[in-house]
């Protein structure tokens, strides 16, 4: 049971293949979260910051939500199926921004952490010469899929994306190095300014000599 529903937010139900199409009902954003689910219902929370609404998807020839949804007044009700009000707008992910000095957006999380990337440096899939998978990486955000293939292209091996087309606000790339070359995984990293990653830094990262 969803609670807190405003009542002027009357949860929208549409059809599972209309909200692929055509994104959250409210706003047209495609990425989003299930807050709960029943029987060809599906709860979905809407992530784009300046809408956030709730409303159904239904599985393909539900007509009424198995959910039931509360108002603020207490009184209850089923959503219904009907159309998508958004039916003549594709639904969209977050935009292909670039910085205008050039390279890609990367909000790098504040630690490294391990990801069973190649070393960047010379592509090894042993961390320590003992046997393990799991080498250092960066970690980070970045703005959309193909963004992420950008980068991910110029850092060459070493780099994969990690991503869900049901969640394109989520994205993100891993850079990883072995034990030996984590000095440059290091070196790579405290260039980083301002949440963008260069090919200049990248360079200078994987000829890094430390004395």
């Amino acid at each position: 049971m969803t609670t807190g529903i405003k009542p002027e937010q009357t949860v929208i139900a549409v059809s599972a293949s209309d909200h692929h199409l055509y994104g959250c009902p409210h706003c047209g954003y495609h990425s989003g979260y299930i807050i709960q689910s029943d029987h060809g219902t599906v709860g979905w929370r809407c992530t784009n910051k300046d809408c956030e609404k709730i409303c159904c998807i239904l599985v393909d020839g539900v007509k009424i939500s198995s959910l039931n949804f509360r108002y603020l007044d207490g009184s209850y009700y089923y959503p219904n199926l009907q159309a998508h009000p958004r039916s003549d707008t594709p639904c969209y992910d977050n935009p292909d921004l670039r910085p205008e000095t050039g390279g890609e957006f990367f909000h790098a999380a504040s630690r490294f952490y391990f990801d069973v990337c190649p070393c960047f440096i010379c592509g090894t899939k042993d961390r320590d010469g003992i046997g393990r998978a799991s080498l250092n990486a960066i970690i980070a955000k970045v703005q959309c899929v193909d963004a992420a293939h950008r980068i991910v292209k110029m850092v060459g091996r070493g780099a994969r994306p990690v991503y869900r087309r049901s969640a394109p606000d989520k994205v993100q790339v891993r850079i990883a190095a072995c034990d030996a070359h984590l000095p440059n995984l290091q070196k790579l990293y405290d260039s980083l300014r301002d949440n963008i990653i260069t090919i200049e830094q990248i360079n200078e990262a994987k000829e890094y000599s430390p004395e």
